[in-house]
C-alpha cells in the first residue's frame, strides 16, 4: 500500500512540475508589453538541403549565387553550396589545407579576398591571394568574436580582465608589421559587465558600420569602423535593461589558492537570438511574445522583426515556420533570398522582389 502511495506521488509530482513549466512559458509570454506589425511574407520555398552538420553558421563572405557555411570547431573547413543556371552544387573548401595550424582557430573572416583565422588567444593568421601566410600575436588580448573590415584591419570582441572582473569591449586592430590595437569601445554595462553585455556582432558594409546586438537587452548598438558611438537602435520590445542574476563560485587549486568565478543564474532572459542585415534592413530573430502574437504560434513559428538601420526605427515584422520540428539556429538574407539553418537542413526561400 505503501509503494504504491509512493508511486502515486511521484506521478503526481512530476505533472506538476510539467503543468507548471508549461503554464510558466506561456504566462512568461504573454504580457512583454508590445505588439508587432505583422504581415504575410510572399515567399517561395526554393531550396531544401541537408548539410549532415548540426553545428554550421553562415560566413559573412555571402551573394545571390553562393552561401558559405563554417563551423567553430575547424573554422578553416567551409562548405560552399552555389547555384549555376539552376543547378546546385556542394564543396568542401579547406582553408590552406598545407598550413601546419598547431594552433586551433575557431573564426574565419574574409575582406577582399584575404582570409583571417583568428582564436581566442589573440593570435591572427593572415592568408593574402597569392597563398602567402602571416601570423600576428595580439599581447594581451582575448577575444572571441571576429569581423575583417580591409586586408589591414580587423574588429573583435575581446574579454578584458580587471582583477576578478571581466568586461567586455569591441576593439579595431591594425595588421602591418605586427598587431595593434587603434581602437576601443566599453560596451556599456549594466549588471556585471561580462553577462550582460553578450551579443553578436555584425559588419555592414553598405553603410560602413558595425552593428552589435545584445542578447539580453533590447538595443543594438552602431558604431563606425573606428569605434565611435553613432546610435543605439531600440528593439520594439520593452526590455532596456538585461533581466539577468549572476552568482559567484570558488574553487580550490591544486596549489591552494581559491579563485572566484561567476556565472549566470537565470535562463530564460534571453530577449534577441540572431540577426542578420541586407543593404539598410536589419534584421532580428526575436526571442519574445508579443501581445497580439496567436498563443498557438509559439510551438509553430519564429518571428522576425525588421529595422531601419540608418533611421533606426521598427518596420514590420515576419514568421517563419519551424521545420521538422527545428527552430531556426542561423539566417542570412541577401537581396530577395532568405537562407536559414534548421538543425542540420539549410533552407532557401525566394523573397517577391516588392517586399523589402
Amino acid at each position: 500500500m505503501k509503494k504504491k502511495l509512493s508511486i502515486i506521488l511521484i506521478i503526481a509530482v512530476v505533472i506538476l512540475v510539467i503543468t507548471s513549466i508549461f503554464l510558466y512559458n506561456v504566462v512568461d509570454k504573454r504580457h512583454n508589453g508590445f505588439s508587432r506589425s505583422i504581415i504575410k511574407l510572399d515567399s517561395k520555398l526554393d531550396t531544401i538541403i541537408d548539410v549532415a552538420n548540426k553545428n554550421y553558421f553562415f560566413h559573412e563572405d555571402q551573394n545571390d549565387d553562393r552561401i558559405i557555411l563554417k563551423t567553430f570547431k575547424k573554422c578553416n573547413q567551409l562548405l560552399e553550396i552555389r547555384r549555376l543556371d539552376g543547378i546546385l552544387s556542394v564543396r568542401n573548401i579547406e582553408v590552406l589545407p598545407a598550413y601546419n595550424l598547431n594552433t586551433r582557430f575557431s573564426n574565419c573572416t574574409i575582406a577582399d579576398s584575404v582570409i583571417f583565422l583568428t582564436n581566442s588567444a589573440g593570435e591572427v593568421l593572415r592568408i593574402k591571394p597569392n597563398g602567402v601566410s602571416e601570423y600576428f600575436k595580439v599581447p594581451g588580448l582575448i577575444f572571441d568574436q571576429s569581423h575583417a573590415i580591409s586586408p589591414q584591419t580587423i574588429i573583435v570582441r575581446a574579454i578584458k580582465k580587471y582583477g576578478q572582473i571581466k568586461q567586455r569591449e569591441i576593439c579595431r586592430i591594425e595588421l602591418v608589421t605586427s598587431a595593434v590595437v587603434t581602437a576601443s569601445l566599453t560596451l556599456p554595462k549594466q549588471v556585471d559587465g561580462y553577462f550582460c553585455t553578450d551579443g553578436w556582432m555584425r559588419y555592414n558594409k553598405e553603410s560602413s558600420s558595425l552593428l552589435y546586438m545584445f542578447y539580453y537587452r533590447g538595443e543594438v548598438l552602431k558604431m563606425d569602423t573606428n569605434l565611435s558611438k553613432i546610435s543605439v537602435i531600440k528593439t520594439i520590445d520593452t526590455i532596456s535593461t538585461a533581466r539577468i542574476i549572476t552568482q559567484i563560485h570558488q574553487k580550490h587549486t591544486s596549489q591552494g589558492i581559491t579563485e572566484k568565478h561567476t556565472s549566470m543564474r537565470t535562463s530564460r532572459s534571453s530577449v534577441n537570438y540572431f540577426f542578420a542585415m541586407d543593404k539598410n534592413k536589419l534584421f532580428i530573430l526575436s526571442a519574445l511574445k508579443a501581445e497580439n502574437e496567436p498563443l498557438q504560434f509559439i510551438r509553430k513559428k519564429q518571428f522576425i522583426d525588421v529595422y531601419d538601420i540608418k533611421a533606426g526605427k521598427y518596420l514590420y515584422s515576419f514568421s517563419l515556420p519551424f521545420y521538422k520540428g527545428f527552430k531556426i539556429r542561423d539566417f542570412s538574407i541577401d537581396n530577395r533570398k532568405l537562407n536559414a539553418l534548421y538543425g542540420n537542413y539549410l533552407i532557401s526561400y525566394d523573397i517577391k522582389e516588392s517586399q523589402w
